[in-house]
């Protein structure tokens, strides 16, 4: 429906390990564990979300600053569409 590519899943042990998703892998304890859920693609152009929603994401760190540019073309700094 003219959405993006959604985002995949990311499993991290602690800063450099990457275990297989399906491995059954043993966490020492004190190590930290970082689960990063897969993201949606979204429906429709982007382009035609509405500027105020984007800054909002922005606002509240759903999106950085450079995706509502480049994704949405919004200007987060300047606080309006570019």
């Amino acid at each position: 429906l003219g959405g993006h590519a959604g985002g995949a899943s990311k499993i991290r042990i602690g800063d450099d390990r990457t275990p297989h998703p399906k491995s059954r892998t043993t966490i020492a304890p004190g190590e930290r564990l970082t689960l990063a859920y897969a993201g949606g693609g979204g429906c429709g152009d982007p382009a035609d979300r509405d500027a105020q929603a984007v800054l909002l994401d922005v606002r509240n760190g759903y999106i950085s600053a450079e995706a509502a540019q480049t994704v949405y073309g919004v200007d987060a700094d300047a606080g309006e569409e570019s």
